[in-house]
């Protein structure tokens, strides 16, 4: 219950009858299980009006997109990059096309270029 272990509703419990007195004890119980009542009541009554068959028809295209959105929700566009950086063959120096590698290996005379 509340996510609490049966030694801490021990000590709650303890807690509740030093604090209260034995003769308000058995009310105060009454009292905080029928607001725990009324409250289970009111959930199951908003999870029934919730569960109508025209609000199952607008959740049927929204869990048709569920599958795309969780793709690229895990996409990691690093990654994607590194594989094809990796896939791509590696340009050497003897690879360099004519234009690049004919730059300033031509101007041999020192002087300025026209």
């Amino acid at each position: 219950m509340f996510g609490m272990s049966g030694g801490e509703l021990v000590v709650l419990g303890l807690v509740a009858l030093f604090v209260l007195g034995p003769e308000r004890l058995p009310g105060a119980i009454r009292a905080v299980s029928a607001a725990m009542t009324q409250a289970k009541s009111w959930m199951d009554s908003a999870k029934d009006q919730l569960n109508t068959p025209e609000l199952q028809q607008l959740r049927e295209p929204l869990e048709e997109l569920r599958a795309p959105l969780a793709e690229l929700r895990a996409a990691d566009p690093r990654r994607a990059a590194r594989d094809l950086l990796a896939a791509r063959p590696a340009r050497t120096a003897a690879a360099a096309t004519p234009a690049e590698s004919s730059g300033d290996s031509q101007n041999t005379s020192g002087g300025a270029v026209a």
